[in-house]
């Protein structure tokens, strides 16, 4: 899972890349109790599952999710809201194959959901109240997703995760998790120089982070003339600078070179400019993108979810699978 108001990564879930065990959703439900009672989960189409929903909701999470595409809406059913806005109720599927007899009888028998039609594609959500959730916050809500798919293009190209290069299974495992701890270091840079300056973290650069904590790092174990080299493994000189009492002068580097007020608003690719939330990505994959499964020796997948706590009155959220 990943801090959408920071970045950082809070979970992850690692399976086979095909066969038993491989699925988004069996991942997902691995790393699903790292969610809490108020928080908003958002993500694609692949997600929007009566399953998923439902236990959900159950835990007091609410949902924001492109409705997939085998369900057909009519927004002449239901409780009208507005335009193309409508409170309909879910018939209990039949039973799945992975889910107990115990588990099927303890489903409810329908759910509650909001439809709505924005920007071209249909919306399901578990936020009724339009008084509360207007349509417009919520189809600004959806465009925000994109932020998952900067967030692995970060952990994967810019931390060198797009090739693997242990051997072993339980190798490649401890190399994603090394990397990832590294991730988080940068990003907790990010988040004090952001709160010490009032900015947001959003706003800072991760690569421009990534690039002076490592020059700076090198400079202060005097490895000054391997620097450019070593700039595309910054794990290691992330992990060794812990020793260094001075890391505040490392924050103000971060904040001196490269805040920029308006960064944190980047969500669409070039076209629509938005503030942080949480999501899932996937879109990028179908469309035939770049955005591909981490992969080792073994061709295992990793799961990323990424999520941000809940403001006052707002709602924040975002999910990610890679």
């Amino acid at each position: 899972m990943i801090c959408l108001s920071t970045g950082a990564v809070v979970d992850a879930a690692i399976g086979p890349f095909q066969g038993k065990g491989h699925s988004e959703h069996g991942l997902l439900r691995e790393i699903q109790g790292a969610l809490c009672a108020g928080d908003v989960l958002l993500a694609d189409a692949l997600y929007c599952s009566y399953w998923l929903i439902a236990s959900l909701q159950a835990e007091g999470i609410d949902v924001l999710f492109e409705q997939h595409g085998s369900r057909i809406t009519d927004f002449r059913r239901g409780r009208r809201l507005g335009v193309r806005d409508h409170v309909v109720s879910w018939k209990k599927p039949a039973r799945p194959s992975w889910m107990t007899h115990e588990q099927y009888a303890a489903s409810p028998d329908e759910l509650t959901v909001r439809e709505l039609k924005t920007d071209g594609r249909v919306l399901v959500t578990t936020m009724p109240d339009p008084r509360k959730t207007r349509k417009k916050d919520l189809s600004d809500l959806y465009m925000r997703r994109w932020h998952v798919e900067l967030d692995f293009r970060n952990i994967k190209t810019t931390l060198g995760m797009d090739v693997l290069r242990c051997i072993t299974p339980q190798m490649v495992e401890k190399e994603l998790w090394v990397n990832l701890l590294a991730y988080n270091l940068i990003r907790l840079l990010m988040a004090q120089a952001a709160v010490e300056s009032g900015l947001r973290p959003r706003q800072l650069s991760f690569k421009h982070t990534v690039q002076i904590w490592t020059r700076w790092t090198l400079l202060n174990t005097g490895r000054n003339q391997d620097w450019q080299s070593d700039i595309h493994q910054p794990a290691a000189g992330l992990l060794c600078c812990q020793d260094h009492q001075d890391v505040a002068q490392a924050r103000r580097l971060v904040l001196d070179r490269h805040a920029e007020p308006g960064r944190f608003s980047r969500c669409q690719p070039q076209d629509a400019q938005h503030d942080g939330v949480v999501a899932m990505p996937g879109d990028a994959q179908r469309r035939g993108g770049t955005n591909r499964p981490f992969q080792g020796p073994d061709r295992r997948t990793t799961t990323i979810v990424v999520v941000r706590a809940q403001g006052a009155g707002q709602v924040h959220r975002r999910r990610g699978v890679g």
